[in-house]
């Protein structure tokens, strides 16, 4: 059926090669957002399918267009047999392959006139794809934070158009489709859809006209520099960070609109995208040049008390051409220091302050000293802070409450380098500045901007924040969520953890581990986690049902409207936390021969593998692993197989050998030759590599998501698991993989450590997951049948995450764990968990109620809020 329905859609393409309009129209019915749950959408699409046509080619031809497509994709649902997931997938990879839209869209954008050629060469460069174009059917793209993001950056490049005019050029244009999105609730919403063909021609589009007229960027940032206009230089340096856009703060509103270089529009401000490398180059100078001195010397001065502290503290040096950055850490019962030389202070860097736990000295130009006084204010920080302008040889200190004496002795160690040192109560006057060339908005009075705390529009920041895994700030951290009462909550993402999570499907459980995992797997994400290496995640799926894992998605970003409106309160947007080149499939062998365009297109990518094992790299221990069945070790055949890999070199380890050991053993009767001999043939499905494949290891994606997917194999969960502990055991050993941090995520817990597992079954475990040095792994278990489990591996999970379970759940370790509150656990709310951890900021094993943040990337599974009743 396959082979047939891709064959009639490369007949379609073939047969409308010459009428683009009409592959443009099958395209946009092949990119229907609408999934089967709401009934497909199809008939309710062809209307906005008219419509873009009608925007790109006129009414007429767009009404003759719409009957074609009617009539010929009809045959296309009864050849996929009403797959039509199938249907559509066909017709988008035989465009792809004839690449006819790309030329015909490519030449019809050089007859746009010239203002919306700069436009569209601007908005090009945004990556339309990885943004969220949502909205509600009657409401209007251009009241979209994205749509008045996108005017900003029209603005910043010149151009005068009014809003409402954005998305019909976009459509017209071809950059977009206007399509229906039916939810499963039947609530109707606009997508704009990008086709594939925009990222293919994006560096045609780029060179559609050359870029705007602008003011000398060079000569703007040198005149902010003489007149030492450093509020307007920082909020510059924000936009950078912030990669060309931001919301605008209130304080940010000094920065005028300079035509041609920055832009605004309702509360966004942007600057040109054309611009942003050179000017992220002219600040990069300014920030080298007023860090340079002051940054030598704190070095100098951090050197000295290492030397002091040692061994009872531990300072760390962070040093680039725009940063002096050390942080300090004394151990429990004293506050992590970060010290650092900036020329001014942004929020972000504020941020590194945590109150009483983590504490901010933060050296700065004397004439950014009292903007830095209103970012505190913005961010909600009031003790803890330290900071420092530097005017020549004179420090100007004023210190915040609760602060640490070693940040005493740092600042007054600059006496013995030469500086004078002043400490302020309160903060000097502003000194004012003339901006280059274009009026600048007054300075807000600071009683104004106290007065209108609610209006500012900076990430929330909680006063008090709580922190799980840890008693004292980590040095790597990501966001849990809140809790009711609104405090932020961090996890400690820096020392590895055993997290058991239960709870009712469609609780959250998945949803959760996805938030960790996003975040573990990523770069540090402002205002979202602080992470400096990436971890690999492994997934160890087996499932009852043939569905695919949930987290084929976290290669997408989020795109459900209302969570995304959600993230907002977190001061972020969805992202694309990987590529398809950072997603790998591993499955079953013998499934791998019989079924692997299942999977290929289950998960949708090409990037699906055998799980081979090559032998020769297996030491004995691991042997004695996989063939101990379910860590019954006692067994008399278990400890001849144990003899057997003991006596032999390991150059001579593999399943011919070990078989032919068993065979001659006289300690052995047949019974039990034939139950390691059954052990044995399982295993040798794996550990057979067959030519021109690999050991699993050499396919595997470090620093992103695998899925080692053992649907359809005719295994039982003791056979599986005894491969899933091969791959556990493999991953923590191999040279080359030592400094590797893995999360293992083991499904449905309650298949492997059911009741009554063996206690060195469980002690092995333990001890795969902590056996590096550092300990870098984590293990993760969910289960919706937490009674099923065995309570030796629930006392295992340092972390218990908790979500909605009905009342007839009945799993004494979890009642006693979590005390009194466990009648609440039929209370939960679908997104919420009791969170009960071996360490906290709260205390030990003190229960915390957490509402789950949103996920940045998309959830894979079918809903969020489904509890099973």
């Amino acid at each position: 059926m396959e082979g047939g329905l891709s064959a009639l859609s490369a007949e379609l393409v073939r047969k409308y090669a010459d009428h683009p309009e009409v592959l443009d129209a099958l395209l946009q019915w092949a990119e229907n957002p609408t999934y089967m749950s709401a009934g497909y959408g199809i008939e309710a699409n062809y209307y906005y399918i008219e419509s873009n046509l009608a925007a790109r080619y006129g009414q007429e031809t767009a009404k003759g267009v719409i009957n074609i497509l009617k009539r010929e994709s009809e045959p296309l649902i009864v050849k996929s047999q009403n797959n039509i997931y199938q249907a559509r997938n066909s017709i988008i990879e035989a465009l792809e392959g004839s690449r006819i839209l790309d030329e015909h869209f490519q030449k019809s954008l050089t007859k746009l006139a010239e203002p919306e050629k700069l436009v569209l060469a601007t908005i090009s460069t945004l990556n339309l794809s990885q943004e969220s174009l949502y909205y509600a059917e009657h409401g209007s793209f251009a009241e979209t934070d994205f749509g008045k993001k996108l005017v900003a950056y029209v603005n910043a490049i010149g151009i005068e158009m009014p809003p409402g005019s954005l998305e019909p050029l976009l459509v017209k244009s071809g950059l977009v489709n206007k399509l229906l999105w039916i939810s499963k609730n039947k609530n109707r919403y606009i997508k704009l859809v990008v086709p594939p063909y925009v990222t293919r021609i994006t560096e045609e589009i780029s060179r559609l006209t050359p870029p705007a007229p602008t003011y000398p960027l060079s000569e703007v940032i040198s005149n902010l520099r003489s007149q030492q206009a450093y509020a307007e230089l920082c909020v510059l340096d924000e936009i950078v960070q912030a990669g060309g856009a931001l919301r605008e703060r209130y304080d940010q509103r000094a920065l005028p609109a300079w035509k041609g270089i920055v832009g605004k529009h309702e509360g966004w401000i942007a600057v040109a995208p054309h611009l942003l490398q050179t000017l992220d180059g002219e600040i990069r100078k300014i920030k080298t040049e007023l860090v340079e001195s002051v940054g030598h010397g704190l070095d100098r001065i951090m050197e000295t008390l290492r030397s002091k502290y040692w061994p009872n503290a531990e300072f760390t040096k962070i040093r680039t051409e725009t940063d002096a950055y050390w942080r300090v850490e004394f151990g429990v019962g004293r506050p992590v220091v970060a010290v650092t030389v900036a020329p001014w202070l942004t929020p972000s860097l504020a941020r590194l302050s945590g109150g009483p736990n983590q504490q901010l000295v933060v050296f700065l130009t004397n004439q950014s000293f009292p903007r830095a006084e209103l970012i505190l204010q913005i961010c909600k920080i009031s003790q803890g802070i330290t900071l420092v302008g530097v005017a020549d040889d004179k420090l100007l200190v004023k210190k915040y409450p609760n602060v640490d004496p070693f940040i005493d002795e740092i600042v007054n160690a600059f006496r013995g380098i030469g500086y004078q040192i002043s400490e302020q109560t309160q903060i000097p006057g502003k000194v004012s500045a003339e901006q280059p060339e274009v009026a600048v908005e007054k300075h807000v009075a600071q009683e104004e901007i106290t007065s209108k705390a609610e209006e500012l529009q900076g990430q929330p920041i909680a006063k008090e924040e709580l922190i799980i895994g840890t008693s004292k700030p980590p040095r790597q951290w990501g966001i849990l969520g809140m809790t009711p009462e609104g405090k932020i909550v961090k996890f400690d993402l820096n020392a590895p953890h055993i997290i058991f999570v239960c709870g009712k499907m469609g609780s959250g459980k998945g949803y959760q581990i996805g938030v960790l995992c996003e975040m573990l797997i990523s770069k540090s994400i402002e205002g979202i986690s602080s992470v400096s290496k990436p971890a690999t995640v492994i997934v160890l799926y087996n499932p009852d049902e043939d569905n695919k894992s949930e987290f084929w998605s976290i290669r997408h970003p989020n795109d459900v409207s209302s969570e995304v409106e959600e993230l907002n309160q977190y001061g972020v947007k969805p992202l694309k936390i990987i590529d398809d080149s950072k997603f790998r499939v591993f499955v079953d062998p013998s499934v791998f021969e019989k079924a692997v365009e299942h999977f290929i297109e289950d998960y949708d990518t090409q990037n699906v593998f055998p799980i081979y094992v090559d032998p020769s790299s297996l030491t004995g221990k691991e042997w004695a692993i996989v063939l101990s069945a379910e860590g019954r070790t006692d067994q008399q055949y278990i400890k001849v197989l144990f003899s057997i890999i003991e006596n032999r070199p390991s150059e001579q380890l593999n399943i011919d050998t070990i078989k032919s050991d068993v065979n001659k053993n006289e300690k052995l009767d047949d019974r039990q030759k034939k139950l390691a001999m059954l052990r044995l043939d399982m295993l040798q499905n794996y550990l057979k590599v067959k030519p021109g494949y690999k050991d699993f290891q050499d396919n595997l994606a470090i620093g992103g998501v695998n899925i080692f997917d053992f649907r359809n194999t005719i295994r039982t969960p003791d056979d599986i698991f005894s491969v899933m502990t091969l791959i556990l055991g493999i991953l923590q050993t191999r040279k080359g993989l030592e400094d590797e941090t893995f999360v293992f995520v083991i499904n449905e817990a309650h298949r492997y450590f059911r009741r009554a597992v063996a206690d060195n079954f469980v002690e092995g475990i333990e001890y795969l997951i902590r056996r590096k040095r550092h300990g870098g792994n984590w293990l993760i278990l969910d289960t919706h049948l937490p009674d099923d489990v065995d309570e030796k591996v629930i006392k295992l999970a340092d972390i218990k995450m908790v979500n909605y379970l009905d009342k007839t759940e009945n799993s004494r370790i979890l009642k006693d764990a979590f005390g009194g509150i466990s009648d609440q656990f039929s209370k939960l709310s679908p997104g919420q968990t009791w969170v009960l951890a071996d360490e906290s900021s709260q205390g030990r094993s003190e229960p915390i109620l957490v509402d789950v943040r949103p996920r940045l990337t998309k959830h894979g599974a079918p809903t969020r809020t489904a509890i099973e009743q």
